[in-house]
């Protein structure tokens, strides 16, 4: 700034420059209100997406592949879980198997040993007796107490061994059924029109076709999963009878019909089939043939 430099230049040169800053300013309001603008009106469309109870909006391109997402993630889920049941239920079964075995080895000891001391004749009793004289023991006594104790043994583990198998057979039977029940639950959620109609259709159908019958096979008409390959099977034939059956009726639909039918009147003769002006020639032909004679 030179020294001829006056005050009302000065003045002037901060004006100018606080009405560029004042336009700079209305410039970035201005482009943050366009911006805010664009964030506020997006162009992708929002649905509602619902999942543990609550509802979420989400773009309408990404529903379907939650969705799929969830579904994948339940069926795991559920496969996990009757993995769970199934292990828990083989844990038991052998637990009481174990049980069992316990209870039938108790039992032929018992048997085996009851059997030994009533194989003693009158003679080896009199036998124990003096040699019990002889050595100052009590062996005889002690044989009779066990020889009239055993067959009350015996009795208790048998009892005890009934109870086992009874509760091992009540337990199966109360997961077959819970079994059947989760099965028939899962197959009327995942196949439409699914009940006893449907299933005996797809009893006959792997039977017919694949030689799987419930007394072979039985386990495998408890698993959703087969049942549900078995119908997947069974619609992809049902569709290509349908398919074979359309295209013979079509291909009979194109066939030339016949000229002659049996049971038909001769080529020369009279009958409704002919139209007006045949009928009339052919007629006309027999009278003037009748007319030569």
């Amino acid at each position: 700034m030179t020294d001829t430099t006056t005050s009302d230049e000065v003045f002037d040169v901060f004006e100018d420059q606080a009405e560029v800053a004042e336009e700079t300013t209305d410039q970035v309001e201005t482009d943050e209100s366009e911006e805010g603008s664009e964030e506020d009106s997006p162009d992708e469309e929002f649905e509602d997406y619902e999942e543990d109870g609550k509802t979420y909006k989400v773009p309408k391109d990404l529903k379907g592949h939650l969705l799929r997402n969830s579904d994948y993630t339940r069926k795991t889920q559920e496969l996990a879980e009757q993995r769970r049941a199934f292990e828990a239920d083989r844990v038991k079964a052998t637990e009481n198997d174990e049980a069992i075995e316990v209870a039938r080895f108790e039992q032929r000891k018992i048997q085996n040993r009851l059997s030994d001391l009533q194989a003693l004749s009158a003679q080896d009793w009199n036998d124990i007796r003096i040699m019990d004289q002889q050595r100052g023991t009590n062996n005889y006594d002690a044989l009779q107490r066990e020889f009239l104790t055993l067959p009350r043994q015996a009795d208790e583990v048998k009892r005890t061994l009934d109870e086992k198998v009874n509760a091992v057979r009540d337990a199966q039977q109360q997961t077959v059924a819970k079994q059947i029940a989760d099965g028939q639950a899962i197959l009327a959620r995942d196949i439409p029109g699914w009940g006893p109609e449907l299933g005996a259709k797809l009893t006959d159908f792997v039977q017919r076709e694949f030689g799987v019958t419930a007394e072979k096979h039985g386990q495998a008409f408890m698993d959703p999963a087969m049942v549900k390959l078995a119908h997947a099977a069974f619609l992809r034939h049902e569709s290509a009878r349908k398919d074979q059956t359309q295209q013979r009726a079509e291909a009979i639909r194109k066939a030339p019909q016949a000229n002659v039918v049996k049971g038909a009147a001769p080529a020369n003769g009279i009958h409704d089939k002919l139209s007006p002006e045949e009928w009339a020639r052919r007629r006309n032909q027999q009278l003037a043939a009748r007319g030569k004679r």
